[in-house]
């Protein structure tokens, strides 16, 4: 099997910039985690996934993996449910995995429906959390996670540019 190595470990890497750039990826996830937008249908949007997608599409799915698991802690402690780490790690990591594969947009999606499985029997048999507040949970992430993969689209690549 032939594994590109560039898909895992991208050249642009290690260089101040972008240690720096992963860094401030993985962080700020958790400030704007203090953001819930409600709205008429009951769901709420969330935007810290937006960070994990840039890090994975940009540094590959290691770095989503990093960015979903350090970017998540305060979700993690808001809802007393460590296992949200595990769960954005997945959606990081498949998101980077599959981003130059099939598209943003469709990597995103595709990376929430690998995830989905665990954030159901996680959220209901492991945090104990009844399956109507997890169905709401469910329907706000498919839908904040269209939406943050359209501006991830837009706009990964002035971030690439700036660390060139």
């Amino acid at each position: 099997m032939n594994i590109n190595k560039e898909l895992f470990i991208p050249k642009n890497l290690f260089s101040k910039k972008s240690i720096c750039t992963i860094i401030l990826l993985t962080v700020l996830p958790n400030l704007v985690g203090l953001i819930v937008l409600p709205n008429i249908f009951g769901l709420k949007i969330h935007f810290f996934q937006y960070f994990i997608f840039l890090s994975a599409v940009i540094f590959g799915p290691f770095a989503g993996a990093l960015a979903g698991i350090f970017g998540s802690v305060h979700v993690a402690l808001a809802l007393n449910n460590p296992y949200v780490l595990i769960g954005n790690a997945l959606l990081g990591f498949f998101a980077g995995l599959l981003a130059k594969r099939i598209g943003i947009v469709k990597a995103i999606l595709a990376a929430y429906f690998i995830q989905l499985p665990w954030l159901v029997y996680s959220d209901i048999f492991l945090a104990g959390m009844p399956a109507q507040a997890v169905q709401m949970i469910v329907a706000s992430l498919f839908v904040s996670n269209i939406l943050l993969g359209f501006f991830a689209l837009k706009s990964y690549k002035r971030i690439e540019r700036a660390l060139a």
